[in-house]
């Protein structure tokens, strides 16, 4: 379906080399963006940069590239949107959302009664605390009970309530770093995103996001979750996990892996180039085909 105003993005952190579940991610970003004749855009997300490694985003790049992923525009960086992201940490404290913390995660696990799915809840120590800044102190969010509502491209209508699923949570580290939660909301509206197809290990995360694009008076992305690639293990594949990387020097065999992992039919013929294969494969893309469950990567290093 022809929509000229989409706008996508693939956001790797430069931690390591794109792993197999990475290409599942950005191939169904890729996907929905240029079967939508939109733009798709590439942002590095070198927030932290004690977990960079140099030269790694040199290397996705060209990773990306060897695969026919070819990205609109110069690619964005996260470490140089710190002025944007200060500008809405300041609004946000304007209007009187934001309080320092001083509780380190040992102490938020001994203080908190509740749990959440993502682990123990803030039970909101510092709130009325009025603590100045200072070392060792981070900056919280103020949540409440509204719920916070969206429907997602894979798994459908969700419903969040903050105050039950995480509390204040955490919007500048006590380390000095913008949080993620913070900086993908900036960084998203500032580049138009306005659909955001990532790994479902994130879909969690969305309601907090979609909260501060509301307190921002930012218009909200709608989202797609991608089904997680799981080792052997059973656990989500980490870029720290060597084995499974992919290979850009023979892309085409991990491409038709990565398409048929998101439940696509392969190719009969599958003795095509990289262009053949993606000038074939975005026609017949169909985002409803994928499934809402994790999946082991279970290539061969038999030549698909």
């Amino acid at each position: 379906m022809a929509e000229p105003g989409y706008c996508g993005r693939f956001a790797p952190s430069p931690t390591g080399p794109l792993h197999f579940g990475s290409l599942v991610t950005a191939m169904a970003s890729y996907l929905e963006a240029r079967a939508r004749h939109g733009r798709w855009l590439l942002r590095i997300d070198d927030l932290d940069q004690t977990r960079c490694v140099p030269g790694m985003a040199g290397h996705i790049m060209r990773t990306l590239e060897a695969f026919g992923m070819h990205w609109d525009g110069r690619p964005a960086w996260q470490s140089r949107n710190q002025a944007a992201y200060q500008a809405a940490l300041e609004r946000l404290r304007r209007d009187g959302r934001l309080y320092h913390c001083r509780c380190s995660r040992r102490q938020v696990a001994a203080a908190a009664t509740r749990s959440g799915p993502e682990g123990p809840i803030y039970p909101g120590t510092c709130r009325g605390l009025d603590l100045g800044p200072g070392p060792g102190r981070a900056t919280r969010i103020r949540v409440d009970d509204t719920p916070i509502r969206f429907e997602d491209g894979l798994f459908g209508p969700q419903t969040q309530n903050l105050s039950e699923w995480v509390g204040d949570f955490v919007v500048h580290r006590a380390d000095g770093y913008f949080a993620y939660q913070l900086a993908v909301v900036v960084d998203d509206h500032l580049a138009g995103i306005n659909q955001v197809v990532r790994g479902a290990d994130l879909l969690a995360s969305t309601a907090r996001q979609l909260w501060l694009h509301d307190l921002l008076g930012q218009p909200r992305p709608r989202h797609l979750h991608v089904p997680l690639v799981l080792g052997p293990d059973g656990k989500k594949l980490s870029k720290r996990d060597a084995a499974h990387p992919v290979d850009p020097a023979q892309p085409l065999p991990d491409l038709l892996a990565a398409w048929t992992f998101l439940g696509q039919t392969p190719p009969q013929d599958r003795d095509l180039s990289v262009e053949e294969f993606w000038q074939w494969a975005l026609p017949l893309w169909q985002p409803e085909r994928m499934k809402q469950t994790e999946s082991r990567d279970e290539r061969t290093t038999d030549p698909l």
